[in-house]
């Protein structure tokens, strides 16, 4: 019993390799804002070269009004997205100041290809500022209206952050761990065995 609550704890303590950001641009500011309302909605378009696993989608800036706003990615497109793919809404229930704010629970599967990353309202009047001016924009970006559609914001730098799952495996200090716990056991058993022949 003694043995299996240590190897209990060896797993416990081995711990996984913390997630990364697939997409960071840094934060924007607040000197180059769009507005996120109504039929309003930013989009940034962003490339993997290998499959990924999405656990969050953050754009940086302010909730000017609470509500529903919407997350989307989509697959494909040149200067605007492509096939929508994932859509998925969030509501904040009051207005929040500068930083990042959106989805952080996710665990959505991406192959390799081109995608946009979108924000936009949920249509209850939720309003926001994504502020842009960032200092690693994504380069290929569009801003949509009700009057114009999707139009060229590739001067926006709209600041997005967007992380993949932490991965499964342990770190390589969490296997030394285990092995030298393994170790450990091993030879406690041995120590056992030894004294049970040396009694009998």
């Amino acid at each position: 019993m003694r043995i299996f609550l240590f190897l209990l704890s060896l797993f416990a303590a081995a711990g996984t390799a913390d997630a990364a950001y697939v997409i960071d641009t840094g934060p924007g500011t607040s000197t180059a804002p769009y507005v996120v309302g109504p039929q309003f909605g930013t989009y940034g378009q962003f490339t993997l070269t290998q499959a990924t696993r999405i656990g969050g989608i953050q754009f940086y800036g302010t909730i000017t009004n609470p509500g529903t706003a919407l997350f989307n990615l989509s697959f494909g497109g040149t200067n605007a997205p492509g096939t929508f793919i994932f859509t998925q809404t969030m509501s904040f229930g009051t207005a929040a100041g500068e930083g990042w704010h959106g989805l952080s629970d996710l665990d959505l599967e991406l192959g390799p290809g081109t995608y946009w990353v979108g924000f936009a309202s949920g249509g209850d009047g939720f309003a926001a500022q994504h502020y842009g001016s960032a200092p690693n924009p994504l380069g290929n970006e569009a801003y949509y209206t009700p009057l114009g559609g999707y139009t060229d914001a590739d001067n926006a730098n709209l600041a997005w952050r967007i992380s993949s799952v932490a991965a499964g495996a342990p770190e390589p200090a969490a296997w030394a761990m285990m092995i030298l716990g393994f170790g450990a056991v091993g030879a406690s058993l041995r120590r056992a065995r030894s004294a049970g022949f040396a009694t009998a």
